[in-house]
């Protein structure tokens, strides 16, 4: 691009700036090289010549007509927010078509980026929310910092004034950022309600729609004014706290509708590339350029983990443009690369294993892709690709490409395909979806029963999700093509006629979903339930025996005919548990109900102890096929009998063989002597442990053969038989006492005040002499000095942490009234510094038995140990959750000793 314009090329750029800020309205004839040469007086050939220049440089757009007009595309681009990739044209009515098609500016939510599936529920609230009569409801928005919830509710403004709710001369949108007054509510009171010089906020009587921004930041009392003076009004609010411990309850009890906001880290992928194409395409339009991304820019952005979710999603790719831009001035196109993004996403983003690190080597992962071709779709096209392809399959079987077998594989595996998205991509899950999922659990069950459907529940989950999805994002019939309804109903009648049981069982199932449900299936979602019944129902060819494993017990026949089945690679085998206190016969009935579906099959019924072996007796229905019973029934067993079902064997044949095949046979092994351990324990989680007994480890002076053994607390209690049976556990060590049967116990905070030191040493003296022991000593009271296991257990500053753990246990003494032993200081303070480390990784303990309980009855309690602690949670910036809490109580109150 030229740097410099002579004075004719400046009167000729001018000229056609100020025209285009006329079009359309002006004739045609003031853009040709004609009229400009008239008006400048220049000669025709000159304006001709700068004005092709310019079309080329890309500064004027161009039409192929006769008489070529030219117009200028930034103020074309300015005018309507648009950004014109296309530099020629065939006409001016060309040129209006695409000004008119681009400029068609999205309205309110669909400004939202994942409007039409992500979002669809949260907007589908705020839409029902404001058109309840008479004025709208309150809205609370809740989510993380950075989810949009901002955004949101200027969006739910500017729908309110889209759809004529108020006129827009009556409504403004007025933001009230609760932060701004964190230290200052007087001045809250002041700007909300008013004083002798003004009305405030809420003191007029106005139509506009507040927005109160963290609202959590006030005093409940204040919160509670509010509320008091919200009748009437449409007011929005918003919380970046998980829980609503700060908020009024009075407050919560007038906002009916809470939208919630998924992290970015909880959104599908689909929907976080469309966000990055989303901002990306924003930054193209701010800087008047096409910008092309490389493919591993793409996947950085797409892994890494977001802290403040889509802000600094937002933020990022605005660096990244900004650091592509520096040098390129000159370029016609941005190109971002891996180098232009921000170092914090090096830091916490792992590349997938073919990228061959940050910069290797060039070729497909370093392709530049065009932002503006990038079209990421998140939901309905795989909906509407489901429904095309099982369309497709049946077309092709219409007209003899496929047969009727070969139809109904292709469907199976598209459906597999669907249900896969729907259970790994489409992951969400709310109380609506697990009402969902128990009532078609149930409604499975029993069609199990009754029918031998082998629906299972996790097919419940992907109907209960597909049905959810459906409803929220308001798309009547989960997305199926408007056009196909005919082909779809046609493809559900033919099935109909070729799958008459099946298509019968999916018949009761959309009777029984709504009866319990109040829930209509669409027809599409008939159809998967139907091709699923049909694919389990799917009975090998040439096959006519099935087998039916019948045993006492929750699922052990359940277990034993899916390992078979699975080693078979076939369903041949079916199941029915029999817990112990079920009586013979309800399983008779199940039993007979199995037999009705076999036809006139042979069935061989598997059974393990009693009454079972003679349950032909009991049958009271005339079967028609032969009828074989096998009893002492066990994996072994069944799977020798799947290999002959397989091979065709006749059954006389195959059950006289498979009583050959199976006789018990024994070993007997020698009890070994157990391997000798110690045990660390923690009820700081398994890494606590684990380096413990790295540190004592360190402190033997040579390698013996003694294994050390970690564990978490908690999930020592469920493994204590095991590890007792396996090994001879000299000692245990850690903070608390799991009370193992025969295992001394020492604590390490008796290690680190010296009084167990020789106690240790004894457990060891087999395994050392009298000059390693002395050396093992010298070790331990180097390696677990205080300082030295808090630097060690932590990543931070042990002086400084312990500088603040001895401050808050002095307050914490004083607050409480009673003086702790030595042992519990120590305690404490690697208790408190590991809790430190948690709060700052963000990875708090999150729950602790009867927290209920601990918060109603140890309410002084909780609010003294968040006064004391507030030098740390000060310093590292975080807060101290009630479960956490509640381990320091534990602590203090069940000290040892």
């Amino acid at each position: 691009m030229r740097t410099r314009l002579n004075q004719t090329q400046e009167g000729v750029l001018q000229y056609i700036s100020k025209r285009t800020q006329e079009f359309p309205k002006v004739t045609p004839e003031v853009f040709t090289a004609n009229h400009l040469a008239g008006a400048l007086n220049i000669s025709r050939n000159s304006a001709s010549q700068y004005l092709n220049e310019f079309a080329k440089e890309g500064l004027l757009l161009k039409t192929n007509s006769r008489p070529v007009y030219f117009l200028n595309r930034e103020v074309l681009e300015n005018e309507y927010h648009i950004r014109i990739n296309q530099s020629t044209f065939e006409s001016l009515g060309e040129l209006k078509e695409a000004i008119r098609r681009l400029s068609m500016r999205k309205k309110n939510f669909a400004k939202a980026v994942g409007s039409d599936a992500g979002l669809s529920y949260e907007i589908s609230q705020c839409r029902m929310a404001v058109n309840y009569p008479p004025g709208g409801l309150p809205l609370l928005f809740s989510g993380e910092e950075g989810t949009g919830k901002s955004l949101l509710a200027k969006l739910t403004y500017e729908y309110v004034v889209d759809e004529g709710l108020i006129k827009p001369e009556d409504c403004k949108f007025r933001l009230f950022s609760c932060r701004s007054y964190v230290n200052a509510p007087a001045e809250a009171v002041k700007v909300l309600f008013g004083d002798e010089n003004s009305k405030g906020l809420l003191g007029t009587k106005t139509a506009d729609i507040i927005y109160f921004k963290d609202i959590n930041c006030l005093g409940r009392e204040l919160q509670d004014r509010i509320a008091m003076h919200m009748e009437g009004r449409r007011v929005f609010f918003s919380t970046s706290l998980l829980s609503f411990e700060t908020m009024s309850r009075l407050l919560l009890e007038k906002i009916p509708v809470i939208v919630r906001l998924l992290p970015l880290e909880e959104r599908s992928l689909a929907e976080k590339e469309q966000m990055i194409v989303h901002y990306y395409k924003q930054e193209s339009l701010r800087i008047h350029r096409p910008i092309r991304i490389s493919r591993r820019v793409l996947e950085l952005l797409l892994n890494y983990r977001y802290d403040r979710n889509i802000s600094q999603l937002k933020s990022c790719v605005q660096a990244s443009c900004m650091n592509a831009f520096q040098g390129s001035e000159e370029e016609k196109k941005l190109s971002v690369q891996v180098v232009h993004l921000p170092e914090e996403l090096f830091r916490g983003t792992r590349l997938s294993d073919h990228f061959g690190g940050v910069m290797g080597k060039a070729g497909k992962d370093s392709e530049l892709l065009d932002i503006d071709q990038l079209n990421v779709h998140i939901n309905s096209d795989k909906e509407q690709l489901l429904y095309e392809s099982l369309l497709e399959s049946y077309r092709q079987m219409k007209q003899g490409e496929l047969s009727f077998e070969a139809m109904m594989k292709q469907n199976r595996e598209t459906v597999n395909s669907y249900f896969d998205y729907m259970i790994f991509e489409k992951n969400y899950s709310n109380e609506k979806i697990r009402v969902t999922e128990q009532v078609l659990t149930q409604i499975f069950q029993d069609m199990n029963q009754r029918y031998d459907a082998s629906l299972s529940s996790n097919f419940a989950l992907v109907m209960s999700r597909i049905v959810y999805n459906r409803m929220r994002n308001n798309m009547g019939g989960s997305g199926q093509m408007q056009e196909g309804k005919e082909s779809l109903l046609e493809l559900q009648q033919y099935l109909q006629g070729e799958c008459r049981r099946e298509y019968g069982i999916m018949e009761e199932i959309v009777s029984l979903a709504e009866k319990h449900l109040e829930l209509t299936l669409e027809r599409g979602e008939q159809l998967l339930l139907l091709l699923k019944i049909c694919q389990n129902q799917d009975r090998i060819h040439g096959l006519n025996t099935r087998v039916l494993v019948v045993c006492h017990g929750y699922s052990t026949a359940s277990s034993i005919a899916d390992v078979v089945n699975q080693i078979c690679g076939k369903r041949i085998f079916d199941a029915i548990d029999m817990p112990i206190e079920t009586k013979t016969s309800v399983v008779v009935e199940q039993i007979e109900c199995y037999l009705e579906t076999a036809l006139n099959g042979n069935v061989i019924i598997m059974v393990d102890i009693g009454s079972l072996e003679t349950i032909d007796s009991m049958l009271r229905i005339q079967f028609d096929g032969t009828l074989g019973i096998v009893n002492n029934v066990s994996t072994r067993l069944a799977l020798d009998v799947g290999d002959k079902v397989l091979a065709g064997m006749p059954l006389p044949e195959l059950l006289e063989k498979a009583k050959e095949g199976n006789t018990v046979s024994y070993r007997i092994i020698e009890k070994k002597k157990k391997e000798e351990a110690i045990l660390f324990v923690s009820e700081l989680g398994n890494d606590i442990a684990r380096k413990v007994s790295q540190l004592f480890l360190r402190s033997i002076p040579r390698q013996i053969e003694l294994r050390l053994l970690c564990y978490d607390y908690e999930d020592l209690r469920s493994q204590t038989a095991g590890l007792q049976s396996q090994y001879h556990i000299l000692f245990c060590a850690g903070m608390a006492d799991p009370a193992l049967m025969e295992v001394p116990f020492v604590y390490l905070e008796d290690i680190i005040s010296f009084k167990q030191i020789e106690t240790v040493k004894g457990y060891l003296s087999e395994y050392l002499d009298e000059q390693e022991l002395q050396q093992f000593h010298r070790n331990l009271l180097k390696n677990f000095s205080l300082q030295n296991v808090i630097e060690y257990l932590t990543i931070l500053n042990a002086d400084k942490v312990l500088e603040f753990v001895d401050e808050t246990l002095e307050q914490l003494q004083i607050a409480l009234g009673r003086r702790f032993s030595a042992k519990t200081v120590i305690g404490l303070n690697i208790h408190i510094s590991c809790l430190v480390e948690r709060l700052v990784k963000k990875t708090p303990i999150m729950s602790h038995m009867d927290e209920e309980v601990f918060v109603k009855e140890q309410k002084k309690f909780i609010d003294t140990v968040r006064i004391c602690f507030r030098n740390i949670t000060d310093h590292y910036g975080v807060e101290l959750p009630i479960s956490e809490i509640h381990y320091v109580w534990d602590y203090i109150y069940h000290e040892a000793g």
